[in-house]
């Protein structure tokens, strides 16, 4: 029992020293990476706008196209039982994601639907579900943090930098005033992180007691090193990568991504330029996508909200989330480096 007792001691001495050094390791590269970042910045001068890439929205701003947008009536189908809806990875184009949340929350029957609501998401998604989770109203979160995104875009670097900040300040704007321990219990939202034990693997993060253990489960989910300012540490896991390192294909009663590999049940009907992804978005284009996410989820409820969870169920079991996450990421650098053209 004794030498049992000290092996263990000495794994988790040995675990907790692993997981200093990189932490440590992922914070000063970031940090040298930013500031070479700011160096080029001051050398290349002002900073360019980021450019339009879609079309206009119908209305200038939030409060204007809510009003245009057609109100839609839950089916009975999924009223009255307990369902998931789960968010992918998606990044920037997370934008689309809170359209068709706030779709959903202006329902006529969004009352009937919220007690048996589940939110799961992973990266960029698991925003979206702390959102609906909290019962965060959508459209009004979008109208707030859309300036917040603008103000930022025009900094040397754009978004790069100044993610975790961004992110942070989104879930604590989502969690402010709600009871965020009872909103989020009974499995009510699920988040899904990348740890390492030395080898990566997936969690799910389920209990939250305030705003703050919401911002830390969200920011360790999208954790990108470089790219976020900040590296995750959560109790029990130590620091955290983005979920979608390790699961980048989700699963829940209603799938929601830009992404066809996904097999979303709501998604685009043509996938978006991954330029949109990466780098800072014009305010325009953030307009237009939620636009387009609300309609897309109008249509969808409106067919009746049809699922392809068993068509998702055989393409999880046949595909490696290994091959699917390098498909995404080869395709985005393709696209973003300009070597490749998404076809119309």
């Amino acid at each position: 029992m004794a030498a049992m007792s000290l092996c263990h001691q000495l794994g988790a001495c040995s675990r907790f020293i692993f997981h200093v050094s990189l932490y440590c390791f992922c914070q000063s590269a970031t940090q040298v990476f930013l500031a070479g970042c700011t160096l080029m910045g001051w050398i290349r001068g002002n900073p360019k706008p980021p450019p339009r890439r879609l079309p206009s929205a119908t209305a200038d701003n939030v409060n204007d196209l809510m009003q245009k947008l057609p109100r839609v009536t839950l089916p009975k189908s999924i009223l009255g039982h307990p369902v998931t809806l789960a968010f992918a990875p998606c990044s920037n184009l997370c934008i689309y994601m809170f359209g068709a949340a706030a779709c959903l929350q202006r329902s006529t029957n969004f009352e009937d639907f919220k007690p048996n609501l589940r939110c799961s998401g992973i990266s960029s998604g698991s925003l979206l579900a702390a959102a609906l989770a909290l019962n965060s109203d959508a459209a009004e979160l979008f109208s707030k943090v859309i300036p917040l995104f603008v103000a930022s875009g025009e900094r040397r670097g754009g978004w790069i930098g100044v993610y975790s900040r961004l992110i942070r300040e989104v879930v604590r704007i989502a969690a402010s005033g709600k009871a965020v321990q009872e909103a989020t219990s009974g499995g009510r939202l699920r988040i899904g992180v990348t740890a390492l034990d030395p080898l990566p693997f997936f969690h799910e993060v389920t209990e939250y007691k305030s705003s703050f253990d919401v911002q830390e489960a969200v920011l360790a989910s999208s954790s990108v090193p470089i790219v976020f300012e900040q590296t995750i540490w959560l109790p029990g896991l130590g620091p955290c990568l983005d979920g979608g390192a390790s699961r980048f294909v989700v699963d829940g009663d209603f799938v929601f991504s830009p992404y066809k590999s996904s097999t979303p049940d709501l998604g685009p009907e043509k996938e978006y330029s991954r330029q949109l992804v990466f780098g800072t978005v014009h305010a325009e284009d953030m307009l237009r996508l939620f636009e387009d996410g609300y309609r897309d989820c109008a249509r969808w409820v409106e067919a009746g909200c049809p699922s392809r969870k068993e068509e998702r169920s055989k393409a999880i079991e046949s595909t490696n989330n290994v091959s699917t996450l390098f498909k995404e990421g080869w395709d985005t650098l393709l696209e973003v480096t300009g070597i490749r053209v998404k076809p119309s």
